[in-house]
């Protein structure tokens, strides 16, 4: 994840933080569907954490652009609240629709990873969408 983080840095002035952003997700998607194979688990759990670490740089960045200097401590414990409950909620969603689409365990967390993978791509699409500045 460190690496991720050094790389995002040095993205993020070359590309711009949207760019980075969607592709962390992106790369973070593909790990998750690797996760979701289950005779390729290995190469997801090394796929997953560096797009979450781009992911999570590039959002921490985005998300303290433009905020005044007297409010960088609002802002800064809003993203880290977001940062940690976002995660629980989601891992909650996940195991319910694991187990409401299978008893099985080892199809219902394939079945779930995907659905996960296709929302860090859709998410994607948004974060790569051009924005107006007022």
């Amino acid at each position: 994840m460190l690496g991720a983080v050094q790389l995002t840095l040095i993205a993020t002035i070359r590309l711009g933080i949207h760019r980075v952003l969607a592709a962390g997700l992106v790369t973070a998607s593909a790990g998750l569907g690797l996760l979701s194979l289950l005779d390729m688990p290995y190469a997801g759990l090394l796929v997953f954490p560096f797009g979450a670490g781009m992911t999570f740089s590039a959002a921490l960045l985005a998300a303290m652009r433009g905020v005044r200097d007297d409010q960088t401590g609002l802002a800064g414990g809003l993203v880290n609240t977001a940062m940690e409950i976002g995660p629980p909620l989601g891992l909650a969603v996940l195991v319910s629709l694991a187990t409401a689409h299978s008893p099985d365990a080892t199809s219902g967390d394939a079945f779930a990873l995907r659905v996960a993978a296709v929302a860090l791509l859709t998410t994607a699409v948004f974060a790569a969408l051009p924005r107006r500045t007022p």
